[in-house]
């Protein structure tokens, strides 16, 4: 919009002074952001004509990404500061399928306004003149009066002022760190560091089992037990900026949509804020507002609101389309309250990756800051100077999760831990960038139980930890060997032993991550999923460990399962945002989408006749069956509260029943008549992995171990 000439327009009771860049109503200021008052100018310098999106986005956005519905916010903004109802359109018309039109008739500028811009533009054209002089003045005396050596070192002298500016900043952190580890019980869920850095707060307990709310020193001592135990789950856990307080998000049967509760910092009696607030929000740095994503499938939109924290109102800052999604658990409001940082996919019609994206409040724009292509991202949080984020999350087609710095605002992107360990959702910064982050690992291992007596299980793989055999999928051949993913240093490869642990040997070279191993009848064929191209697809090798080919391209990829008697492929494949069921022969050939709805974790029947699945019926999670041809669920179940289909969906060798595993302990059993499931008896407390079924049904192999779950404190080392 530069170059336009500046002037006053008069419309109305309004009038709009380009120069100054203000709207006067009836002689008094009227408030508006920027991006509205740029918005309102260029309709009125177009008045009396139709402009289209296309060149509103343009002249006004000027080359920044801009969600159409955010033009509609600002349009409707706009309506309400002229006191202009869209159905009587005084001042604005919107014209279906072609813009918008400024109708209101503009009154004649008064007759020495040019005069007045006039002078200003001189005035402005003297100071440059001087400005461009005073350069150039300085220019020649550091050319002709100073010696080279003399220059060298101001010019050195001042790079290594501008590296410890930068360093002082905080644009350099984490380089290199000191790992404390704050707790040992292992079963931390969440995390948060207070402002001073003195204290941490974190939740214990995993899903599906009571959880407690304590506080501890970032220097030792004893913890307090600010919540006792319960069955419920605590979010957005966060000290105010004072570190008086504590605020926390609860969700549990009680408070089936979420609450928010404030509590004195040492513990009392929690103060309950309002009701219908679930998941991770992000408060702004006065504590008055928070932030928070709903992703509505049925309306196509993924949305981030601001909501009063004391208070019901709230409102929608950002809408982008399902495909495009935020994801829930990541924004972050930026310390000085101008941005929210938000995690959100991108590439949606391919392998869907995401990337940090910084959204402008005021003026409801939206700008991508990383380059790095990652899963998921769990959590975000600015460091208290503005100069950067930590993020939880892994790189894109990698399982491990991991803690990244992301400078701001350039974006660059570097990973902080050394170490192998996964991390979770837990993760908080103090004002001197001190972080409390939950570290993860898992020691799991594989057993095997005779079904008759499953309280006598055998163990058969001794593994380290973070070696996890059989955690992302195990399967029994044909002539009863097992075939299971392990962990070698970064890479995941399939391995095959005989049922005693003994014989092992890699079948997949290392470079990649190979899970979900799924074996024909016959026991010539292991199909499974492999981040090998770039990005999850579906490939198979043979039982020796060669023929290693890719079966699936050009989309996200991934979960297969094959039919026994090795005709077809089942798999879940990513597309347009829409996660759905697929098959595809195993010789080759064109692949057929089998599910409109949502679904995920394949299984086909030992009988090759059908598929067991998640299935999203009804805005829940299922256990569904559907015929191996597609088309709607023969069979759909409810799920117990605990359930979890993740690599763990099997049908027993007579078809009788589908078992799955419980995010806490244990396997259930379905049985496919209908009715209730049941859990299975006599298997250990302990945390069940992936499983499967011996072809002639009597025995069970299954891995077996503990997550550990802990709390960090990670600072710069001095």
């Amino acid at each position: 919009m530069n170059g336009e000439p500046e002037q006053i327009f008069s419309f109305a009771e309004f009038e709009l002074d380009a120069a100054c860049r203000r709207l006067v109503r009836a002689g008094e200021t009227v408030s508006l952001h920027a991006k509205a008052f740029d918005l309102l100018l260029f309709l009125v310098r177009n008045a009396g004509r139709v402009v289209s999106r296309d060149e509103i986005l343009e002249a006004v956005w000027d080359g920044q990404f801009v969600e159409e519905s955010n033009l509609t916010v600002q349009i409707s903004a706009l309506r309400k500061i002229l006191r202009d109802p869209k159905d009587s359109s005084r001042f604005l018309v919107t014209v279906p399928g072609k813009g918008y039109s400024f109708v209101a008739e503009l009154d004649e500028p008064p007759a020495d306004s040019e005069i007045v811009i006039e002078r200003q533009s001189l005035g402005r054209i003297v100071v440059e003149e001087e400005e461009k002089r005073r350069a150039l003045s300085l220019t020649k005396i550091l050319r002709f009066s100073l010696s080279p050596l003399l220059l060298f070192l101001l010019l050195a002298g001042g790079y290594m002022w501008y590296e410890r500016g930068r360093e002082s900043k905080g644009a350099l952190p984490f380089q290199k760190i000191d790992i404390k580890r704050l707790t040992t019980n292992g079963r931390v869920s969440n995390a948060a560091i207070s402002p001073d850095g003195k204290l941490f707060v974190y939740a214990q307990g995993f899903q599906g089992t009571l959880k407690s709310l304590r506080l501890g020193h970032t220097a030792g001592g004893n913890e307090i037990e600010l919540r006792p135990p319960a069955d419920v789950n605590y979010r957005a856990l966060r000290f105010s900026p004072g570190g008086e307080s504590l605020y926390y998000v609860v969700t549990g049967s009680e408070f089936p949509t979420g609450a928010l509760f404030r509590l004195p910092v040492f513990g009392g009696v929690p103060e309950k804020l309002r009701e219908n607030v679930r998941g991770k929000i992000a408060f702004s740095p006065d504590m008055r507002q928070f932030a928070y994503i709903e992703n509505n499938d049925e309306r196509d939109a993924s949305t981030l609101f601001i909501a009063e924290t004391e208070g019901a109102s709230k409102r929608e800052l950002f809408t982008r389309p399902i495909k495009d999604r935020f994801c829930p658990t990541s924004p972050a409001w930026s310390p000085d309250g101008q941005a929210i940082a938000v995690g959100a996919a991108t590439g949606a019609n391919e392998a869907v990756a995401y990337e940090v994206f910084t959204i402008d409040i005021r003026e409801a724009s939206i700008r991508q800051l990383t380059k790095r292509r990652f899963g998921p991202i769990l959590s975000l949080e600015w460091q208290s100077d503005n100069t950067g984020l930590v993020l939880v999350g892994n790189e894109h087609s990698r399982l491990d999760e991991q803690l990244w710095h992301v400078a701001y605002p350039d974006g660059e992107t570097r990973q902080i831990n050394p170490d192998l360990n996964d991390y979770g959702y837990g993760l908080g910064i103090s004002a001197d960038n001190r972080v409390v982050a939950e570290q993860a690992g898992t020691l799991a291992n594989i057993w095997i139980a005779p079904v008759a007596r499953m309280n006598e299980p055998r163990q058969i793989t001794f593994d380290s930890i973070n070696s996890r055999p059989g955690v992302y999928g195990l399967e029994w051949t044909p002539d009863g060997k097992i075939v299971y993913a392990a962990f070698t240093d970064k890479s995941q490869s399939l391995w095959m032993m005989n049922a005693d642990g003994s014989g092992k040997k890699q079948l997949t070279p290392a470079g990649g991550i190979d899970l979900n191993p799924s074996v024909t009848a016959d026991g010539q064929t292991i199909v499974f999923g492999s981040n090998r191209s770039g990005t999850f697809e579906v490939w198979s090798v043979r039982a020796d460990g060669g023929d290693l080919r890719q079966l699936t391209s050009g989309s996200f990829n991934e979960m297969p399962s094959v039919s026994p008697d090795g005709v077809w492929v089942v798999y879940v494949s990513t597309r347009g945002g829409l996660t759905t069921l697929w098959r595809v022969p195993l010789a080759g050939g064109e692949a057929v989408r089998l599910t409109d709805k949502p679904a995920s974790w394949a299984s086909v029947s030992p009988d090759s006749r059908f598929v067991a699945c998640s299935y999203l019926a009804g805005g829940e999670t299922k256990l569904a069956v559907l015929s191996i041809d597609g088309g709607e669920p023969v069979k759909i179940f409810d799920l117990p509260k605990t359930a979890n289909l993740r690599y763990g969906l099997r049908w027993t060798p007579d078809n009788v029943f589908l078992t799955y595993r419980d995010w806490e302990n244990g396997y259930w059993r379905q049985k496919l008549e209908g009715g209730a499931a049941q859990r299975i008896e006599g298997l250990p407390a302990e945390k069940l992995y992936s499983h499967d079924w011996s072809p002639d049904g009597k025995h069970l192999a299954y891995s077996r171990g503990i997550q550990i779950h802990d709390v960090v404190l990670i600072e710069n080392s001095k």
